[in-house]
């Protein structure tokens, strides 16, 4: 994640690059106390609006970590659909009320300083779209996950070794997850429910597209596109996933066979 360009992107803004990081930090926090205490939703709000507060565009990283929670734990304890819709119920609960926090803070310290938002890049309008083209805005941004390996995406992927890496990752990965289903003898409700969160990655990865649906290089630009990095660690967890949950009972079948 240190090496995705969006952090590239943030050392132009030297200046402000403490606070990015700390938004960061906010959000990675967020995920982390949801996980760890049965009452953590509350505490993950909170850091979910201070992460807003400091910058509202790292949003999609936060949901992006938290659909990658959630895929994790469902290959982990085979989840059902109906298991995997209450986890996902609680998880988007948790992120919206994270957001309504941010927006009482706001107003609250808009009110006490007797200030507004600036409408630089767009800021001040962030969040407002027309529902009619919520369907467009979920098949581009899926579109632009799938498409990453031969688009230049805010500067995400330019080169050509850099498309052809993330063609091979793509069908890597997706070869892995199918052998792993087939070896585990997966149910029909745990596929399902794995499929059904590779969608909400990719949407959750390019929700900043819902966020700003200008598409205008003004007001988007790569510092925006950090949820995309989830695409690029969901390999890395996946594979540390997979060994532990499928890998050993594996080779414990090999080695019986063998005897």
């Amino acid at each position: 994640m240190i090496a995705f360009p969006s952090i590239t992107s943030m050392m132009f803004y030297s200046f402000t690059a403490p606070y990015y990081g700390l938004a960061i930090c906010f959000s990675v926090i967020a995920v982390c106390l949801y996980k760890q205490f049965q009452f953590g939703f509350i505490i993950s709000a909170i850091c979910i609006a201070i992460s807003m507060g400091i910058y509202q565009a790292y949003l999609p990283l936060t949901i992006t970590l938290f659909v990658l929670f959630l895929l994790t734990e469902c290959i982990r304890k085979e989840w059902g659909i109906i298991e995997t819709l209450k986890k996902g119920i609680k998880s988007v609960s948790t992120i919206l009320l994270g957001i309504i926090f941010y927006y009482v803070f706001l107003k609250f310290f808009l009110w006490y300083y007797d200030a507004s938002l600036a409408s630089y890049k767009g800021i001040d309008s962030m969040g407002k779209i027309e529902w009619k083209t919520l369907p467009a805005l979920l098949k581009k941004m899926i579109s632009n996950c799938i498409l990453l390996y031969k688009n230049d995406y805010y500067s995400i992927a330019i080169t050509t070794i850099v498309h052809h890496a993330i063609f091979v990752l793509m069908c890597g990965t997706l070869l892995f997850l199918i052998i792993y289903l087939i070896l585990q003898k997966s149910n029909i409700g745990n596929i399902v429910s794995v499929l059904i969160l590779g969608v909400f990655l990719m949407i959750a990865a390019d929700s900043i597209e819902i966020m700003c649906p200008d598409n205008s290089y003004n007001v988007k630009y790569c510092l925006m596109m950090y949820g995309m990095s989830g695409l690029f660690i969901a390999p890395v967890i996946l594979y540390e996933v997979y060994p532990e949950k499928g890998m050993t009972q594996i080779c414990e079948k090999i080695k019986l066979g063998g005897e």
